[in-house]
């Protein structure tokens, strides 16, 4: 994903990640960021993000919204927390063991929010 050195996740490589995975998963028949006329827009809002320790652990919060464009209807509505831990045996230079941790937690909740999105079951034409 290549996140930044400074500790934060920035949102259009988060978005962008996001939209690869949709693409992906084959959920929907297309997916673009600010593109047509869908029939589903997806907001995802990083709503927390923690990096500490030694052996670096991130923790990353998102809310994950899926809303029916023509009705307004909310279609899912779920916030998603995911960590990951990077030691000095994996990454021994502190902005790569940070850089990994923050792929990886990132990596984690847009895994679990493709497959809440899933779960939903709109089917492949939507």
């Amino acid at each position: 994903m290549g996140f930044l050195k400074d500790g934060t996740v920035p949102n259009d490589r988060f978005a962008s990640a996001i939209e690869q995975a949709l693409r992906g998963s084959g959920l929907f028949k297309s997916a673009s960021v600010g593109h047509g006329s869908p029939d589903y827009a997806l907001d995802v809002s990083i709503v927390a993000f923690d990096q500490s320790g030694f052996d670096i652990t991130v923790t990353l919060t998102t809310r994950w919204q899926l809303t029916e464009v023509a009705s307004g209807r909310v279609v899912l509505e779920q916030y998603i927390d995911t960590s990951n831990t990077v030691t000095a045996g994996q990454a021994f230079a502190g902005w790569t063991r940070a850089r990994c941790a923050k792929e990886g937690a990132a990596q984690k909740n847009i895994a679990q929010g493709i497959e809440a999105l899933s779960a939903l079951h709109l089917g492949v034409d939507q």
